[in-house]
């Protein structure tokens, strides 16, 4: 998507990244203010100044605000208020802030340039989460929100979602408030636009099932009685199949070639999500969804319907608590999956053992989790599914259902994000991590998404409609405390924005004592210096044939190091392998078969082992063979290539074999950086190179 882009406006990768980023920013955030807009807009008493500020305090939510990291640890930490031996930092078990202090002594300032925290101090608060396992082993949980995303300047599909997430957001309110059947060509447009979501980003197929949620929702609010008719049963089915026979359709080619590093879904046995770190990172949204959820309990009145919560939850609890229980037996009788989800307890000679430990654990770090999140879906499913047994003067009964089609969809979108972030309590897919460090991160983003909408909508109803709409038994204060509480839920929301922008930028891009000029051009910092960059540039303009490779220079393990790929990165030309240990968590089982290339006598060779092969060899027949098995054109040899040292501290190539390339005429060269085209190795025409 990027790529194209850039294409099409002839700009380079380094720019063409940094506006992208830009681009998703902004459709993200005015996507997220249309949807709160007419959220607001479609009550008739809605006023829209008011509305307008509801979108904005929507996009501030999504795309700007952090969780509560920063304001209630990482400032008062700086500050010296915590002791070596905090019991507050303890009690949170942050990743990035142990109790000893030892290694980031508090910097006494607000000024979060001199602010440390193991190399990126806005990086920690992505990390949030951590888990440990039977034995006190701590293991990384990512739990990123947006605006993380934006100051890392990520675009992975879960970002480049975005806004093809508040697009779908925003068809399930309009299927709502339409109150009409979709016509044949809407069912179309939400096979194209919904099924997409699956082929952008595939832990966004999650977005079928709310989708499908907003039609039951139009059902529900339209017949009126709380609970579904034989024909809404009967076109709900019919939605669902259309749905996903069209999505089958459009989309076959993807499904059919798609390949995934997941392997099935293990029992979450031993990891629950402690409250204090969930606190941390959703408080934001509590602060406001709780109260807007009390509010529509008195809304409600007798029409709520707590007899058929009462019985979904029973019957919810009981459902997950066997299979729960189900897939943990089954892991135990499996070796091979029982050292993956138990963690050191496979060795404590029995499941009993193990039982109990774990059953203590979950009640003891998990409950207050678990209880809020089943909580909230309580009260969800008993104000929506509401009941009445009045009737008129003529003895007709009354409609059950007595909330706008505006509340019901954000009754919907808080209940949805609730079961996402439960979900990661009891189950995880197994993956090449081995934990539930992606489980956590995809669903715990998508519940930042969708209580940015809910919890926009809920501001403005506790706030507003409370000062025209008095409810019973809620005091006039009540309305007072929940101004409070969103004064405090964007000031500290902003602190996040405010401290890791003014970081990412000026201190860790280099600019804080120096007076080079920021500009749009990323690719730069890319480069390992400037003939690395001014080279770089040379072979993109110089390599036009769209079967071009460059080598550059690799290694096993590679994940998040700027230094390699960087060739192939600010060219587009492809190279041999990037970095591996992304790549790998993308092909899942075909990156074997990418990896590893089938030799004609027989075996196998790594593509890393390869360009060792390249750069370190003397014999140039060697690398002839190297270069037409690959399909190489040209070679790059700068900074990376010659400096790069094993973890051992010898060099990554045999100088030997790099001074090879002195004897050949570069077609680009800055300094002691050059690129090669294959041309005369193949050729033979250069007489030092036959040697």
């Amino acid at each position: 998507m990027a790529a194209m882009l850039a294409k099409v406006s002839d700009v380079g990768s380094g720019v063409a990244f940094n506006l992208m980023v830009s681009l998703l920013f902004a459709l993200a955030g005015t996507g997220i203010f249309g949807v709160v807009y007419d959220l607001v807009a479609s009550r008739a008493i809605a006023q829209r100044w008011k509305a307008m500020a509801a979108g904005l305090l929507g996009t501030f939510m999504l795309v700007l605000m952090g969780n509560f990291g920063t304001t209630a640890v990482e400032v008062p930490y700086q500050l010296g208020l915590f002791p070596k031996d905090s019991a507050y930092l303890q009690f949170l078990d942050l990743q990035h802030r142990p109790a000893d202090l030892s290694n980031c002594p508090p910097s006494g300032s607000l000024d979060p340039n001199t602010w440390c925290g193991g190399g990126w101090w806005w990086w920690t608060y992505s990390r949030v989460v951590q888990d440990r396992d039977l034995g006190g082993g701590a293991y990384e949980v990512i739990a990123e929100n947006p605006i993380f995303s934006f100051v890392l300047s990520d675009m992975h599909p879960h970002v480049l979602s975005l806004p093809f997430t508040m697009l779908v957001v925003g068809l399930g309110l309009n299927l709502v408030l339409s109150r009409e059947k979709p016509a044949n060509w809407h069912m179309l447009l939400y096979g194209i636009w919904v099924g997409g979501m699956i082929f952008l980003n595939s832990w966004d197929a999650v977005y079928l099932a709310l989708f499908v949620g907003a039609e039951a929702l139009r059902r529900l609010i339209n017949n009126g009685t709380g609970w579904f008719k034989n024909s809404d049963w009967r076109g709900l089915i019919g939605f669902v199949l259309t749905l996903l026979g069209l999505t089958a359709v459009l989309y076959s080619p993807f499904f059919i070639s798609f390949r995934s590093q997941a392997g099935g879904v293990l029992p979450n046995v031993i990891w629950p999500t402690r409250f204090p770190q969930f606190f941390i990172i959703f408080a934001p949204f509590l602060f406001l969804l709780v109260p807007f959820l009390y509010v529509e309990i008195r809304r409600g009145g007798e029409t709520v319907n707590w007899a058929f919560a009462r019985r979904v939850l029973i019957y919810a609890i009981g459902t997950i608590l066997v299979l729960f229980v189900g897939l943990a037996i089954l892991a135990w009788l499996r070796p091979e999956i029982a050292g993956i989800v138990y963690r050191l307890g496979f060795e404590s000679g029995g499941i009993l053992n193990v039982a109990v430990e774990v059953i203590v654990r979950r009640i003891w770090y998990g409950i207050l989790t678990h209880a809020l999140l089943l909580g909230i879906l309580f009260v969800v499913v008993a104000r929506l599914f509401a009941h009445s047994d009045r009737s008129d003067e003529q003895g007709q009964p009354l409609p059950a259902i007595n909330y706008p089609p505006a509340a019901g969809y954000a009754l919907l979108l808080i209940a949805a994000g609730a079961f996402l972030a439960l979900t990661p309590e009891f189950v995880y897919l197994r993956d090449g991590f081995g934990t539930r460090i992606n489980m956590i991160f995809k669903l715990y983003y998508q519940t930042w998404s969708l209580w940015s909408v809910a919890g926009a909508y809920a501001a403005w109803s506790l706030i507003t409609e409370l000062s025209w709409e008095p409810v019973k038994r809620i005091s006039p204060r009540f309305r007072t405390v929940c101004i409070a509480l969103l004064v405090v839920v964007i000031i500290s929301g902003v602190v996040y924005p405010a401290a890791a922008i003014t970081t990412r930028a000026y201190r860790d891009g280099g600019h804080l004592y120096s007076d080079v000029a920021l500009t749009l051009d990323g690719g730069p910092s890319m480069a390992m210096g400037a003939d690395d960059y001014s080279v770089i540039q040379c072979l993109a303009r110089v390599a036009t044939n769209q079967n071009d490779v460059v080598a550059e220079a690799t290694r096993r393990g590679l994940a998040y190091t700027g230094q390699f790929g960087r060739v192939s990165a600010l060219t587009g030309i492809p190279t041999l392998l990037g970095w591996d240990n992304h790549e790998g968590q993308w092909r899942g089982d075909t990156f074997d078969a990418a990896v590893n290339t089938l030799l004609p006598g027989g075996g196998y060779e790594h593509r890393a082992d390869a360009i060792q092969r390249l750069y370190s060899t003397t014999d140039w027949e060697e690398a002839r063979t190297i270069i037409r098995r690959y399909g190489i054109t040209y070679i790059f040899v700068g900074f990376t290539e010659r400096n790069e040292h094993n973890s051992d501290g010898t060099p990554l190539f045999n100088p030997a074999g790099l001074a090879k390339f002195a004897d050949l005429t570069p077609v680009c060269q800055s300094g002691d950086v050059a690129a090669y085209s294959v041309v005369t190795i193949l050729r033979g025409e250069d007489q030092q190179v036959g040697g």
